[in-house]
């Protein structure tokens, strides 16, 4: 009888030196690299309408214009993606009541609102409008431009 033997060796495995990696949160290429990068507000904000009416509740409607930015970034991309609006009511606290975007972003803005007031119109409507640039990872925003309207 013929006896067959197998010998198998097997690696024996050790542990290997961890691998280290080194990462940083500062970004090193491309337009949002420069930490120094700001957007300009937007400029020449105005009323452009304002109207406040009671149908069956009190209804108000205010449009604003601005001159917006058509700069453009190292990738071909608009600067500015898009203009925040905000809204205070009589010197309360302002609300973001919408925004405008586009390629470039519309530089105008109409707030329809309804309800505002139980007894009239307010008498001070005012509006913050902020340029600003979103990236993944960050991005920028512009100083508010300001406005108001008074109804009274």
């Amino acid at each position: 009888m013929v006896a067959l033997g197998l010998l198998a060796t097997w690696p024996v495995l050790t542990s290997a030196p961890a691998a280290e990696a080194l990462f940083s949160a500062q970004a090193t290429g491309g337009p949002q690299a420069d930490s120094t990068a700001s957007l300009a507000p937007p400029a020449g904000l105005s009323v452009k309408s304002a109207s406040c009416t009671f149908l069956v509740v009190w209804q108000m409607q205010v449009t604003l214009s601005w001159q917006g930015s058509s700069s453009l970034d190292a990738d071909g991309a608009y600067e500015v993606q898009y203009y925040a609006v905000k809204r205070s009511v009589n010197g309360a606290a302002y609300t973001q009541v919408g925004s405008t975007t586009g390629a470039p972003p519309a530089t105008t803005f109409t707030d329809d609102a309804s309800g505002l007031s139980l007894s009239g119109c307010p008498a001070r409507v005012s509006y913050e409008v902020q340029a600003a640039q979103t990236q993944q990872g960050g991005g920028w925003r512009s100083a508010y431009s300001t406005v108001s309207v008074s109804f009274g």
